[in-house]
């Protein structure tokens, strides 16, 4: 009974991680390259529409901005975007009256010259972790936004964006560290911490939780362009302790590879799963 409810669990596990959403998102860059307009906008109304499609309807929205703020492209006071709303097959959905940076990418599915975009595309909520940054660096590119097609790394990541952090990137960086350090480490530093069993739904960043890892902390990191790390925080609160112990395990992992993108070393953060030992629940 225990293995079919096993097999169960895997099979329903299976089913979901293939309906669920997978794309590459691209760096900023390349996001900005193939973003015909791209814009702040607050959303004022969204339409549920249909599109025929073969022997099938497709819902799509349509959701109206009221634009705020032009990055690039020829864009109206108020923007028409479609889109599709749901998650599952990259889509996505918007707020009523909330704010959004806005990339967009050509709709083909319903005509040549409507505007589509999607989780695929980099939009993001103005408030939300990945909009404030890609705003900052936007605002940074400013009035030479059209030249970045044929602009050189080096002005773009040394002059432009330098100092700038970055979570998506081409090569990520990379810890070298043996394993047998690391677990060495482990041993030494989180032995005796038992972390908290609850786990919050969603961090800023939108990304997931894994509630089914209820004991393990994520530490958010950066890099900088030598390799070198150069912050550390933990994500949730945790025993106090504990929270020291885990970050002075992440930051006694080293040496570091920096991350790249077209050739620069660039600064860039991800998240270190901190491996706690697993206890029972309290």
């Amino acid at each position: 009974m225990k293995l079919k409810l096993i097999i169960s669990l895997l099979l329903l596990l299976s089913a979901y991680q293939s309906m669920a959403c997978s794309c590459a998102l691209g760096t900023l860059e390349e996001r900005i390259k193939r973003s015909p307009e791209i814009f702040v906008g607050k959303v004022i109304r969204v339409e549920p529409c249909w599109q025929k499609e073969s022997d099938y309807n497709f819902l799509y929205h349509r959701t109206i901005f009221q634009v705020e703020k032009i990055y690039k492209g020829q864009v109206f006071p108020t923007e028409i975007v479609v889109h599709d709303p749901d998650s599952g097959s990259c889509g996505i959905s918007f707020d009523q009256d909330s704010v959004y940076l806005i990339f967009t990418e050509y709709a083909p599915w319903l005509n040549e010259t409507s505007l589509t975009t999607g989780d695929c595309s980099g939009t993001a909520n103005v408030n939300s972790t990945f909009g404030k940054e890609a705003i900052r660096k936007l605002d940074k590119l400013a009035g030479e936004i059209e030249l970045i097609t044929t602009m050189s790394a080096d002005r773009l990541y040394n002059v432009i964006w330098k100092g700038e952090s970055f979570f998506f990137t081409e090569e990520r960086e990379k810890l070298l560290m043996d394993y047998l350090e690391i677990s060495k480490l482990k041993k030494e530093l989180l032995s005796n911490c038992v972390t908290n069993s609850d786990y919050p739904k969603s961090d800023s960043a939108g990304l997931s939780t894994w509630n089914y890892v209820p004991d393990n902390v994520y530490a958010k990191y950066e890099i900088d362009e030598k390799g070198q790390l150069s912050e550390v925080a933990i994500e949730r609160e945790i025993d106090k302790d504990c929270q020291k112990k885990a970050v002075d395990f992440v930051k006694k992992l080293h040496p570091w590879k920096p991350a790249t993108i077209r050739g620069i070393a660039v600064k860039s953060y991800g998240f270190y799963d901190v491996p706690f030992p697993e206890v029972k629940e309290r």
